[in-house]
């Protein structure tokens, strides 16, 4: 796998088109595209393409570009890794466990107990997101903001991997953990919108 930065929206590719598509999102443009090698190898390109305002008022386009081969699919997809499926996979899995909580009418309001190690690191982190947030924008980059995403994510997976949230009798803990979750899936739909993301209703 490897990626390309350019300017030109003409510029010429390798490979015949199997297959074409264009997602939008946010102030973001995808394109995913399917390419035949000579060879009847297939590849995917998949396109950013963002629009800017030069200072003459014109519109440009800035485009980054990434080409996936058949060896890089399996880690692009990998559902455990550091990827972007990853991080949405767990919010739809958390609105999931959120939508059946209120289903069940159980109240979320308010953290009322901490019971678990990583309950107590969930929160500290989320300590440093207004840091992460600030120093991302003095950097102009958002990998810290991405670095963060994974960080806060990993350490909800490990908890939710440890408790049956849904099915905790005891009243007080089952609503801490409802609460827990609605607060990371609201901090991860925020920092994705801010990455020009939208989480899917379902994967």
């Amino acid at each position: 796998m490897y990626s390309e930065d350019f300017d030109d929206a003409n510029a010429q590719e390798r490979g015949d088109d199997v297959y074409s598509r264009q997602v939008r999102a946010g102030k973001r443009t995808y394109f995913f595209d399917v390419k035949a090698t000579r060879g009847n190898d297939y590849y995917l390109t998949i396109t950013e393409s963002k629009r800017r305002i030069e200072k003459d008022g014109r519109f440009a386009y800035d485009k980054h570009k990434i080409f996936l081969y058949k060896e890089d699919i399996e880690k692009f997809t990998d559902l455990n890794g550091k990827t972007g499926t990853y991080l949405l996979y767990s919010c739809v899995r958390m609105n999931s466990l959120l939508k059946k909580a209120i289903e069940q009418q159980n109240n979320f309001k308010d953290i009322k107990i901490l019971t678990t190690e990583n309950e107590r690191k969930i929160l500290l982190a989320m300590l440093d997101l207004k840091r992460i947030i600030k120093r991302s924008f003095e950097n102009r980059s958002l990998n810290e903001i991405c670095e963060y995403l994974y960080k806060i994510t990993n350490i909800y997976n490990n908890f939710y991997a440890e408790n049956k949230v849904l099915t905790e009798e005891n009243a007080n803990i089952k609503t801490s953990w409802l609460a827990l979750t609605k607060l990371i899936y609201d901090n991860n739909k925020y920092l994705l919108n801010i990455l020009g993301i939208n989480i899917p209703e379902k994967m």
